[in-house]
C-alpha cells in the first residue's frame, strides 16, 4: 500500500495531505464548538493554520514548478536576514519585484 502512496505524482500526495488535514481541522473546531472546556483550540490551532497553506501550495504548484532552483536557495537565508534586520525589507523588496520584472521580461 505504501509503495502506491509513493508512486503518487508529488502534487497528488499533497492534495491528499491538504485534505486529510482540512477534515481534521474541521473536526476539532466542530468538538471545540461543542465542549470548548474539555478540548482547548490552543492543543489543535496548528491543524486550522496549516490546512490552508497546504491547499495554496497544491493550487500553485503549476507556477511554483517554473521558479528556477536558486531562488529556493536564496530565499531562506534573505528571509532570516531581513526578520534580524527588518530595515533591510526596504532594499530587499524593490530589489526582488525589479529581479521579476526582468525574469518576466526574457520570457
Amino acid at each position: 500500500m505504501f509503495n502506491f502512496w509513493f508512486k503518487l505524482p508529488l502534487r497528488v500526495r499533497l492534495g491528499v495531505m491538504a485534505t486529510v488535514v482540512l477534515v481534521a481541522a474541521i473536526v476539532v473546531v466542530f468538538f471545540v464548538w461543542r465542549d470548548p472546556v474539555h478540548h482547548p483550540v490552543r492543543q489543535y490551532g496548528f491543524l486550522i493554520k496549516i490546512a490552508p497553506i497546504l491547499f495554496l501550495l497544491w493550487l500553485a504548484w503549476q507556477d511554483l514548478a517554473k521558479i528556477p532552483l536558486w531562488v529556493y536557495l536564496i530565499t531562506p537565508p534573505i528571509l532570516i536576514i531581513c526578520f534580524l534586520k527588518p530595515i533591510l525589507f526596504l532594499i530587499v523588496i524593490p530589489v526582488a519585484f525589479i529581479a521579476q520584472l526582468e525574469v518576466s521580461r526574457k520570457r
